[in-house]
Order: structure tokens, then C-alpha cells, then sequence
């Protein structure tokens, strides 16, 4: 496995679980702050990799992301919620390569416009044969 396959297996992972719970947008992406009602921005954030000191291996770090956007008029309610079920997708799951650790929850607040924000990061690591 290499990092395409790690971006595609989390990517999947995500997009399999959420359903429809709200508009997603990903990098590259427009955002989607024109509607009215709760969105997200999905993001995986590759980060360093290193060889491991046996065998042919070498572990990649990275985290995935998501910003909660709901609106100011309806509370912070909605948006840890939209963070409790990102965290529930992520927390300690793994599959044959990847494992993922506990999620962070940061709240960034009221963008003073129309936004409450709240982000979600879960860090994961990879192990890659050479």
C-alpha cells in the first residue's frame, strides 16, 4: 500500500459512514457557505513518514480533518453533534494498514458573520512494505 491507497481506504471510510448527514466539501473544492444549512469540509492531511527500524517498512503519519459549519442562529448543539458522529467513524478504527487514534475536537466559534465552527481531527498511521 502507498499513500494513494491510504487517501482512498480514509476517504471511503468516511463518505461510507456519513451518509447524507449534511453537504460534504473536499479539498480543491468550492465551499459550501452559501446555503443555509449545516456542511462540512472533509480533508486528509498527509504528514511525515519514516522508516521503521525492521524490515522493509516505513509508517506514514498524517490526520483527517473536518470542519463543522452550522449555523449561528441554531447553537453549538448541532455542530457537536455533527462532531460526536465524525469522531464515532474514526476513533480506534483501523483496517489491514491503517490505524487511527482518539479524535480532537477544537471549537473555533462564531466566524461573526453567519457560521458557528468546530473542527475534528483524528490522527492515523500507515504501515508500508518496500
Amino acid at each position: 500500500m502507498a499513500l494513494p491507497e491510504d487517501i482512498h481506504a480514509l476517504r471511503g471510510r468516511f463518505l461510507d459512514e456519513w451518509s447524507d448527514l449534511t453537504p460534504v466539501a473536499h479539498d480543491a473544492a468550492p465551499a459550501l457557505s452559501e446555503q443555509a444549512d449545516p456542511w462540512v469540509r472533509f480533508s486528509i492531511r498527509p504528514d511525515v513518514s519514516e522508516r521503521r527500524a525492521f524490515g522493509h517498512s516505513y509508517r506514514q503519519y498524517g490526520h483527517v480533518w473536518l470542519q463543522i459549519f452550522v449555523p449561528r442562529a441554531g447553537g453549538d448543539a448541532d455542530a457537536y453533534e455533527l462532531a460526536n458522529a465524525f469522531s464515532a467513524i474514526f476513533r480506534d478504527w483501523s483496517n489491514d494498514h491503517i490505524e487511527c487514534e482518539t479524535p480532537r475536537t477544537t471549537t473555533i466559534g462564531d466566524d461573526g458573520k453567519k457560521w458557528f465552527q468546530v473542527n475534528v481531527s483524528v490522527e492515523w498511521c500507515s504501515t508500508h512494505w518496500l
